[in-house]
């Protein structure tokens, strides 16, 4: 039985995702395209003839940035994005795999410490004050989402053997209770148990996609484990984490390995995601008259609100009920037209999104928050076109007129 009568059940949730005006947002279906192609140009041209991107950039060129410090847990989300990004540039190949050759070839380690394991393991000179390598588990669960459909191309980038090694890693990081550690620290092998919001829907997802391609049932209770945690340690917490990757898995293991799952554990996974939707979609701003803002998450910045709409477009896909849709829709869409806008469309970054597009208001002031306007970072550009190409699928194939774009 697909989640219908548990959706139906619990429409009363979604209560919050606004109600419906007269006027509703439309977006051309091309304008939206061009925006994702754009941000795939973008990121091509940050990949460096090694592979590696030029992580941190700004509109002022003015400003530089030290060339050593590297995260390479973003590359790894990066890479992914470009490996889904590729159906609508698919030119973008060979920067994809040189992205992706660059993750393998210089991060990519077996752990001895852990036989059948392998990692992604930071470098010292990536980090701020040369800290001691460590094995995390985010990079390692985006680095699974991102090889695995790499696996069976012609190019030799990755090996069947070095994915169930990540993902034996993976496994080797959660703890009975669904819990996990962090990281590894390679100098001592001693696991760290230092709580990070997004690695362990990261991991559900990254075993997930793993078992795509290798079916087998550890990586499924894997994944389930990771988030019937996540979903019994929120179901009574009055503050839920706004963590965009739980509900990607999530939809994940519904659509793929949804007989897996007992209707109770269903529901509890169903709540738990309007659960995390409804922590975060208060925060759009629906109100301003300022189109730099509207639309927006967390006052015009660029990857929060990116970060938010890959969560509700991936509550979309399993929400049967048809108010919940629209209202979802409704949201979905007005957060879209915010980001095609605030895309950078001409000059050398042409493609990039900023970090955001609006200084905050007087009682809002952050130190620092003007002269990082312009930033642009890998992560947010991903995250853009991230949201743009999986709501893809629920606009028409003709073209709607835009009267904001």
């Amino acid at each position: 039985m697909i989640l219908k009568f548990v959706i139906c059940s619990l429409v009363f949730c979604v209560t919050f995702l606004y109600t419906v005006n007269a006027s509703e947002p439309v977006i051309d279906r091309s304008r939206l395209q061009t925006s994702i192609w754009l941000g795939m140009k973008y990121l091509c041209n940050a990949v460096n003839a090694k592979g590696r991107f030029a992580y941190c950039q700004h509109t002022d060129p003015n400003v530089k940035y030290p060339p050593g410090q590297y995260n390479i847990v973003r590359h790894a989300g990066t890479v992914y994005a470009m490996v889904e990004g590729l159906k609508y540039d698919p030119p973008a190949m060979y920067k994809t795999r040189l992205a992706a050759k660059y993750l393998v070839n210089h991060y990519l380690k077996e752990l001895p410490a852990y036989p059948g394991c392998q990692a992604i393991i930071s470098k010292p000179e990536d980090l701020e004050g040369n800290k001691q390598p460590e094995a995390k588990l985010g990079a390692s669960a985006l680095a699974l989402c991102a090889l695995t459909p790499l696996c069976k191309s012609q190019h030799g980038i990755v090996t069947l053997e070095q994915l169930r090694g990540l993902g034996k890693f993976l496994l080797k990081m959660q703890k009975p209770n669904g819990s996990s550690y962090s990281t590894l620290c390679m100098a001592t092998d001693l696991l760290k148990g230092k709580n990070s919001l997004y690695y362990p829907g990261e991991s559900a997802l990254g075993l997930l996609k793993l078992n795509a391609i290798d079916p087998n049932e550890k990586w499924v209770t894997g994944a389930k484990k990771f988030l019937l945690f996540l979903a019994k340690r929120d179901k009574y917490a009055k503050d839920i984490p706004m963590d965009q990757w739980t509900i990607i898995a999530t939809e994940e293991l519904f659509r793929t390995a949804g007989d897996k799952l007992t209707d109770e554990e269903r529901k509890l996974l169903s709540i738990h995601a309007l659960q995390i939707a409804n922590s975060y979609v208060f925060a759009q701003n629906l109100k301003s008259d300022d189109p730099k803002i509207f639309g927006s998450f967390v006052h015009a910045m660029t990857c929060p609100t990116a970060t938010r709409l890959e969560g509700l477009v991936a509550l979309r896909k399993f929400i049967t009920n048809a108010n919940a849709q629209k209202r979802l829709d409704h949201r979905i869409r007005y957060g879209l037209i915010y980001l095609m806008n605030a895309q950078i469309l001409n000059g050398p970054l042409k493609g990039g999104f900023s970090r955001s597009t609006a200084p905050l208001p007087i009682e809002m002031n952050s130190p620092g928050y003007e002269q990082r306007m312009g930033e642009i970072r890998i992560d947010y550009v991903q995250h853009s076109i991230s949201a743009m190409m999986n709501y893809m699928p629920y606009l028409q194939a003709s073209k709607i007129k835009n009267k904001g774009l």
